[in-house]
């Protein structure tokens, strides 16, 4: 009876062998699922941020009667990607007036894009006076 039991596997020993093997599985299939969906995030932020620079770039065009589908699409775009509404004043505004480049800085931070210094479309930053 002694023998029997040095020889068989206690069940730790066989949790822990079952145990490793599931986690060589599953660690890995997880660490690839978070990847993806992280990928896809980061993509799909990548891609409103397009469509937000196109619709500033429609904006900043002089307004004309041929173009006013257009820049209600871009008004649109902005709402859409924009956690604060935009008032109807304003909206009205955009449709019919050119956006100037200080309006669009301000316009991304509004909508939480962060403005990359020396891009070509945003101005740099003004420094502080030195006293």
């Amino acid at each position: 009876m002694e023998s029997e039991r040095t020889t068989l596997p206690s069940s730790w020993e066989k949790f822990k062998v079952v145990s490793g093997f599931l986690a060589s599985i599953l660690v890995p299939l997880a660490v690839a699922v978070a990847g993806h969906w992280v990928s896809t995030a980061l993509t799909e932020k990548e891609v409103q941020m397009r469509y937000v620079e196109l619709a500033i770039g429609i904006l900043k065009e002089k307004p004309d009667e041929a173009a006013m589908g257009l820049r209600e699409w871009a008004v649109k775009v902005l709402e859409s990607y924009s956690p604060v509404p935009i008032p109807e004043e304003a909206r009205k505004t955009l449709q019919q007036k050119t956006l100037k480049a200080s309006d669009t800085v301000r316009l991304f931070e509004q909508i939480g894009i962060q403005v990359r210094p020396g891009s070509p479309e945003v101005p740099p930053p003004r420094q502080p006076p030195t006293r």
